[in-house]
This record gives C-alpha cells, sequence and structure tokens, in this order.
C-alpha cells in the first residue's frame, strides 16, 4: 500500500509508462473461432497451408488448351486447326489426355488436361465447337497457372500476432482453413466521472457541461474493434471505488476520465492504492494529461485519463493503444512515426514534453488554432500529433519534428 502511495507521486517519461503497461498486463486467453467470425482478432497460431494453390495447372482464361509448340506460324491468313475432343470448365476434371494436334475447349478457373501446356485465348480463334482455328501463337506454358504458383502445401500463409483484416482472412479462406486460434477481443469499460456531466439531448443547466469523453472514446475504442460498455458515476470515492470493481467484473479493462489530478473532487489518488494489485504510474512527464494513471487491479489494467477532453483523447492514442494492444497480444494497435516540416511557426516554448494535436500531409504538418487541453474543436481533421522535447524553443516554418500519426 505504502508502495503504491510513493508511486502515485511521481511522474515518468512517456516511453517508460508504454514498456511498464506492455509488461504488466498480460495478454487475453486464446479462444478457437469460425473465420467468419475472426475479423480484427489477432492470430494466435502460424496457419500453414494444407494443400497448394492453385492444387491443379488451372487456365486463367476462357479459351482451348493445346500444346504451344504446335501453334507455331499460327495467323488468320494461315490458321493453325485443332479438333476439339473435350470441354471443361471450372470444377470438371478431363478424364482424357490431349495428345499432338489435338485442343479442349477450356474455361477460367478449369484444370488443365494432361498433355496441354498452353490455352490460347478465344479471342485469337474462330470460336470452334467441333475444330478449331487458331489465328496467334501461343508459347509453351503459356496462359498456364502453375500448381502451388501462389503457396506449397506446407507454407506458413498467415503468421501468429497479426491482426486478422479481410485480405488475411481472404488467404486462410483459400488454404481451405474453417477455423482459427486467436486472441479474445477485450471488453472495455469505460467509467466518465463527474457531478457537472449532463448527456448530449439534456437541457444545458448552470454549472454542467455535456459528456463528451464518453462519447469521445466510446467510438474511439469502436473505431479500433474493441468492445466498449460506458457508464457515469457519481464524483465521490465510494461511487467511483463500486464502479470501477463492478466493471471490472464483466470486463477485460476500464479506462476511466475524470478525478486524476491533485484537487478536492480529483479522487484516483484516494482510490488506487486501497484496490490495486500495483500501481505502474502516477502521472506522465508530458502535456496533455500529465496526471494519468495506470494500475492492475483484480489481474486486470486500469487506465485513468484527465476529465478535459483534448487530454484524455491524446493520452488514449499514447496509453489506450499500447494498454489494447497487451490485451491482444501484439503491438498492431502503437502510433507509427515519422518526421515532418513544420508548415508555420509555432512560437510558444515547452519547458516540458509536450503533444500538440496537428494534420500531415505529403511531409509537411500543419497546426491548427486552439491548443488547450480543454478544446476539442480544432482536433477535427487532425490526423497526427506532434511530439514537441522538453525545453524547446519556439518552432519555425520548416523545422524537423517528430509526429505520432493516429
Amino acid at each position: 500500500m505504502k508502495e503504491n502511495w510513493e508511486i502515485l507521486q511521481n511522474r515518468i517519461p512517456l516511453e517508460e509508462a508504454v514498456e511498464r503497461i506492455y509488461e504488466a498486463v498480460k495478454p487475453l486467453a486464446e479462444t478457437e473461432c469460425d473465420l467468419e467470425e475472426a475479423d480484427g482478432t489477432i492470430l494466435s497460431e502460424n496457419c500453414q497451408a494444407q494443400y497448394d494453390q492453385p492444387p491443379f495447372p488451372r487456365s486463367p482464361l476462357d479459351g482451348y488448351a493445346l500444346r504451344g509448340e504446335e501453334t507455331k506460324g499460327a495467323s488468320r491468313e494461315h490458321p493453325v486447326v485443332f479438333p476439339v475432343v473435350d470441354q471443361l470448365c471450372a470444377g470438371d476434371r478431363s478424364h482424357i489426355c490431349v495428345n499432338p494436334g489435338q485442343a479442349v475447349r477450356i474455361m477460367t478457373g478449369a484444370m488443365i488436361p494432361e498433355g496441354a501446356n498452353a490455352v490460347i485465348r478465344q479471342e485469337d480463334t474462330d470460336l470452334g465447337e467441333k475444330q478449331v482455328s487458331i489465328w496467334e501463337e501461343v508459347k509453351p506454358y503459356g496462359n498456364y497457372c502453375f500448381q502451388g504458383e501462389d503457396y506449397h502445401a506446407g507454407d506458413i500463409l498467415v503468421k501468429e500476432g497479426t491482426r486478422l483484416d479481410y485480405i488475411s482472412i481472404g488467404i486462410l479462406a483459400s488454404g481451405g482453413k474453417k477455423r482459427v486460434k486467436v486472441r479474445k477481443i477485450p471488453r472495455i469499460s469505460l467509467i466518465t466521472t463527474g457531478n457537472e456531466l449532463i448527456d448530449p439531448g439534456e437541457p444545458m443547466s448552470c454549472g454542467k457541461i455535456y459528456n463528451t469523453n464518453q462519447y469521445l472514446i466510446r467510438s474511439r475504442l469502436r473505431e479500433w474493434g474493441i468492445s466498449c460498455r460506458a457508464i457515469q458515476t457519481a464524483d465521490d470515492a465510494a461511487s467511483v471505488e463500486r464502479a470501477i470493481l463492478s466493471e471490472l467484473e464483466q470486463s477485460d479493462g476500464v479506462i476511466t476520465t475524470g478525478g486524476v489530478s491533485v484537487g478536492e473532487k480529483d479522487i484516483l489518488n484516494e482510490v488506487l492504492p486501497r484496490i490495486s494489485d500495483r500501481i505502474l504510474f502516477g502521472g506522465l512527464e508530458v502535456k496533455p494529461g500529465s496526471p494519468s494513471k495506470c494500475a492492475i487491479v483484480n489481474g486486470k489494467p486500469l487506465l485513468a485519463l484527465s476529465g478535459n477532453p483534448f487530454a484524455a483523447a491524446a493520452v488514449l492514442e499514447l496509453l489506450g493503444r499500447p494498454m489494447v494492444s497487451a490485451l491482444m497480444g501484439s503491438r498492431w494497435l502503437e502510433c507509427k512515426r515519422q518526421t515532418a516540416e513544420m508548415e508555420k511557426d509555432f512560437l510558444k516554448k515547452s519547458p516540458q514534453r509536450r503533444f500538440l494535436r496537428g494534420f500531415y500531409e505529403n511531409g509537411s504538418v500543419y497546426i491548427p488554432e486552439g491548443h488547450s487541453s480543454g478544446q476539442i474543436r480544432s482536433f477535427a481533421g487532425c490526423n497526427c500529433m506532434i511530439d514537441i522535447p522538453k525545453g524547446s524553443e519556439a518552432l519555425k516554418k520548416g523545422e524537423k519534428v517528430n509526429v505520432w500519426m493516429l
């Protein structure tokens, strides 16, 4: 308890906070599901191909299967004529061998019969049914898809740790995979605190504000494919404690907003030492969101964010992404980072590390007007945050900065 209280009093660098989250938050249990239910999950096994793909030599187009060398010199003036001895559609299997001087009518996706080594496009023929006139040459193995040219039996189709999207699911389906082992998608509870909060749609009254954070954070979690249950609780320690413990019984982690600073009504400093298995950190060496905290409660992560909307949104990107990624056993959700040139001057000094909202395009980054942690409107249209180091002087147009893509 004393150790937890001491940790609450100290602020740590952002990168250290991220690594503490990854070290302390354990991945959710593995489960097995049908491929059609696997969208957005993290694969927890290497999936190998059971068969070659394609599993047989196949035609990529409608035409005639034959021996390519026998079309040499073919032209409209001097066509090469072949008897048509069979017709194959996709799904059919030929029971004959194509002998010299013969052709088989074939459709896209059909198995190329034994003895044939090329397919001539139907556009280069007279479309004959009993015999066909060939007007163009086709070289041996022209228009010929080899067995296993996509992948071979035993090849790894999708690696463990991959977040399954439409492409990877399509690849697994092509290999005949019906069920996959994955990490469960986290269920997150969002608890907003504050007696001043009212729901959108309610009449505005003196001293009240609409509950921006509940809608903002829940929507962002859903964009990441995360199930989110949101509740609001009274602004006192007993209510917040009850809400956290109750939500942890039905969720894999909790995010709170409000109650993280040092004022009389900021009550996470009181609650966390009492209920936590371990407090990971009690603050960050960044702005906005410096009073943000993280703890393990009943074996599950709790991330406590500021009540200021932009501060909550910024730290959700900086630390909420790692928390969700850790629960899923993969760092797939972490922000991508790159450098950019300032589009215009930013004249404020930064005594401590600071993140500003911005818009990145073609190697340049633009900072909109309005930087207060309580302002949210100027975040509209932004696609990155600008990472300004501690002790920075004013930033000049053309100066290189680091940006975290959202």
